[in-house]
């Protein structure tokens, strides 16, 4: 890293690990490659040269108000005429920018974005950032200069972005700095989903005020009222002026910023020509009957606000989508958002938020809680659950001079931890930054779809623009019409034709279908996140199942038991109270197994948890001790080894004399869906494959009970290992890979597949925030069945939308014969008041192809 922070890591040499183990170097590596590309600011002040940072920076913004691809066409466009600004790459929601720092200043990215109206928000970026609250006034702060920081004045009311280099001081340091005027705001970044939802309400209120506004029109328009013309025509004129400048202005807004900005033509601006136009003539028409004189035409208010009711409408149901997905996903971060800091003997003690972390503190990490960020272990012994990372259930035992990692679980004993990466800069963080870049790349059809968009309107506004002077050569040579009427006839024929291209019903044809199917989809536990994965889904060849949490159950259940000299019923209610308040996934099990026996707790005294090796305790008077064989020195017993070569954990109890007094065998089972599944998959033609990072034995044992061929099965796997074999199989020609994971250790390969499946793991959902940002679709329930259904639902819904662009096509061609005149000669035409009604006819058998998607049987 270009800014890499002076509290990097030595890096330790790590040898080959079975069991799923992450090859940190490799982690490591991937963090740094990936925030070299998005860490930077877009919103530091022209001064930031002076701190000797690199020429060419990057910055990752996460954008708010962008509905279509067209957004994104504008917004590209617009940022690359930035001087200095290049590599702009933009997906709905994020963009990431490279900018050179000779160039324009980098305020201008986020001055351009919020001027073409939409909202950004720096993500991440090479420098750190605290946002504070401030009771200053906006020229106090302007006048605030000090070496290394930079201030900006954010969009929120007394908050300030401040801009810190942690090469040079801590976040502490920089606040301390500031003065007791500037305090850290509690609000963190906002979130996709609160953009949206707030997106979702402003959409929703003026949906309903333009229904509001057109419900009077329509009515005044074609109900048999007896009021005079003029009257009902009045009052047509007061609502639909309130339409136009409620509902319409945002269109207006929009359309003349992406013309001024990126020189565009878009779709706003098609909708502004059309309703202008029709309002326009309408309000001549009116002036004209009210004034007595002779109009060939009458008003048709009706149709400029039956259209913008409309487009309200169908950009309701995108966000709607949109929303309901981002809700279906929350997840709690895995890292804590205080951290306890203390000193090398672990005895003084301040709660701070983990922000405020600097270079050298030395932080707490208490007995069943997460690790707030990557570091060293100064003092004390305990288990920890690093399935974040590695994917494996069974805990790693650390002693002092051990690494643990941010998001990994403590489960038994205290630890005095030295931070050895900011939480800007640790492992989650770092896989966090790379899956996100990841899904900046677009797919061909993405690029198709755009260049297909930024095309459309101007070739709209050629075809109207032709069949304008058509009608008026056609009004003068053949039909003997006076110029003027001529240019009223073409008018009214270009302003239908204007009105009747409005893509309503293409713009509904596929969010019907996937606000749809996204909620038959959730009523069985699966979310598809994009539209893509949804349809890509159906045309998967090979499916890679990991093992540990997928096709396995994570948690352990007994398998075995065996006791000596006395009967069960003696030494269970003494296990049981040895494990009943253990955190260890072994206890936890054991504890489970005896709960379902009705067994009774025992009175032991003085128990203890010896962190990596197990419990001991007393119990009438005499000394037990449950844990492993080889620290009870058992790993010699027949019925042991018998276990061991079966890859089952072992758990013994044995007297203070060392003998064995009873052992349990437990295993990760099959998930019975599993079965079925594999073999479902197989006999329609689906190749399927087994990866983990378990050892071999274990692997090829599972695949054997699944018929999964020994060519298709991998062991000893790492995270790396598990991308890379996806990406052989998607070298193949015609291959459409699916990966399926339940760990942040699958998620790599989850991002390499055409279609990364994240299955919710049997724990509390928070470990799983990052294999759901890298998977296309999510399943929230335990089992398997959901990816036979995805297949169904992504058949169904490809169709449905097949069909529903067949219908857009064939009416908007019928439709474009008959506006334009073409048909005339056969007495077909369309008046421009009754224009709108032919997109309500159009959108009718969009709304019902979709709706048929519920009777859909899975």
């Amino acid at each position: 890293m270009a800014c890499a922070s002076k509290v990097q890591s030595a890096q330790s040499k790590h040898g080959h690990r079975c069991c799923g183990a992450v090859e940190h170097h490799d982690m490591h590596a991937a963090k740094s490659s990936t925030t070299s590309l998005s860490k930077s600011s877009a919103v530091a002040s022209c001064s930031d040269v002076e701190l000797g940072l690199p020429n060419s920076q990057h910055v990752t913004l996460q954008l708010g108000g962008l509905d279509c691809s067209a957004c994104e066409i504008k917004l590209r466009k617009v940022l690359a005429q930035i001087a200095g600004v290049s590599n702009v790459q933009i997906s709905l929601g994020l963009a990431t920018v490279e900018y050179d720092w000779h160039g324009e200043c980098p305020g201008m990215v986020a001055t351009r974005i919020e001027d073409l109206g939409y909202s950004c928000e720096r993500v991440y970026s090479k420098k750190h950032v605290l946002n504070l609250k401030t009771d200053l006034r906006p020229n106090a702060i302007g006048g605030i200069t000090i070496d290394g920081i930079n201030i900006r004045q954010t969009s929120k009311k007394n908050n300030v972005s401040v801009e810190y280099n942690p090469e040079v001081f801590g976040a502490r340091d920089a606040l301390s700095k500031l003065g007791t005027s500037f305090t850290l705001d509690p609000s963190t970044t906002t979130s996709e989903l609160e953009r949206s939802s707030r997106e979702l309400r402003n959409d929703a209120t003026l949906a309903a005020i333009a229904l509001l506004l057109t419900i009077p029109v329509l009515i005044l328009e074609w109900a048999p009222l007896r009021v005079p013309k003029t009257h009902s025509e009045a009052a047509s004129l007061v609502f639909a002026t309130g339409s136009q400048l409620l509902i319409g202005g945002p269109f207006y807004s929009r359309a003349l910023k992406s013309l001024l900005y990126a020189g565009m033509i878009g779709v706003d601006m098609l909708v502004v020509l059309s309703t202008t136009a029709a309002f326009c003539l309408s309000v001549v028409s009116f002036a004209f009957r009210a004034g007595k004189a002779p109009f060939p035409i009458g008003s048709f208010f009706v149709a400029s606000s039956l259209l913008l009711t409309l487009l309200m409408i169908g950009r309701l149901v995108s966000t709607l989508a949109r929303v309901n997905a981002l809700k279906s996903l929350r997840s709690k971060s895995n890292q804590p958002q205080f951290a306890i800091l203390t000193d090398e003997g672990g005895f003084s003690h301040a709660n701070i938020d983990v922000r405020l972390l600097q270079a050298g503190d030395i932080f707490k990490v208490l007995p069943d809680s997460n690790i707030v960020t990557d570091g060293i272990v100064l003092s004390g012994t305990s288990d920890i659950d690093e399935s974040v990372i590695s994917g494996e259930h069974l805990p790693v035992y650390k002693s002092p001079n051990s690494k643990v990692y941010a998001g990994s679980r403590n489960i038994s004993g205290s630890l005095v931890v030295r931070l050895t990466n900011l939480p800007e800069e640790n492992t989650l963080s770092g896989i966090a930054r790379m899956l996100e870049e990841s899904k900046m790349a677009k797919s061909k059809i993405q690029d198709i779809a755009d260049r297909v968009t930024g095309t459309f309107v101007p070739v709209i506004l050629l075809l109207t623009l032709v069949v304008f002077l058509t009608w008026i050569v056609i009004g003068i040579k053949s039909q003997m019409k006076t110029a003027g009427q001529a240019v009223i006839q073409a008018t009214l024929y270009g302003i239908t034709l204007l009105v009747i291209s409005c893509p309503c019903a293409i713009g509904l044809a596929v969010p019907m279908v996937v606000v749809i199917t996204g909620g038959l989809a959730a009523k069985h536990g699966i979310i598809f996140k994009t539209t893509e994965s949804m349809l890509k889904a159906r045309k998967v060849t090979h499916v890679v199942f990991d093992k540990t949490g997928t096709v396995t159950e994570s948690e352990l259940t007994v398998s075995h038991e065996h006791f000596e000299k006395k009967s069960r019923d003696h030494f269970m209610p003494l296990i049981f109270s040895m494990c009943v308040n253990n955190h260890h996934p072994i206890s936890k099990s054991l504890a489970t197994h005896i709960r379902h026996l009705e067994m009774p707790l025992a009175q032991v005294e003085d128990l203890k948890v010896i962190p990596g090796k197990g419990v001991v305790c007393r119990y009438l008077g005499s000394d037990y001790r449950l844990g492993s064989p080889e620290w009870l020195g058992l790993q010699s017993h027949l019925t042991i080894r018998c276990l061991a070569a079966q890859n089952s954990s072992i758990c013994c109890l044995a007297n203070d004399t060392g003998e064995l007094l009873a052992l349990f065998g437990l295993s990760s089972q099959i998930r019975k869906s599993a079965y079925e599944v594999v073999s479902a998959l197989q006999r329609c033609g689906v190749q399927v494959s087994l990866v983990s990072g378990d050892n071999a034995p274990a692997v090829f044992a599972v695949a054997e009970q699944l018929k999964i061929p020994p060519s298709h099965v991998r062991a000893c796997y790492t995270p790396r290992q598990k991308r890379d074999y996806v990406r052989t199989l998607r070298a193949h020609q015609n291959e459409i890979i699916a990966f399926i994971g339940d760990g942040t250790n699958d998620a790599l390969a989850i991002t390499e597949s055409d279609v990364g499946i994240h299955i919710q793991p049997d724990e509390e959902p928070s470990i799983s925030e990052l294999p759901q940002l890298a998977a296309d679709v999510v399943m929230l329930r335990k089992d398997l069945y959901g990816v036979l259904k995805m297949g169904v639902l992504s058949r169904h819904a490809f169709w449905r939308i097949v069909l529903n662009f067949v219908w857009a096509f064939c009416y908007n061609l019928i439709a474009f014969l008959v506006a334009s005149g073409s048909l005339g000669w056969r007495g077909v035409q369309i008046p421009p008041q009754y224009a709108p009604l032919g997109e309500a006819v159009s959108v009718l058998p969009v709304i019902l192809i979709a709706v048929a998607m519920r009777w859909t049987k899975l």
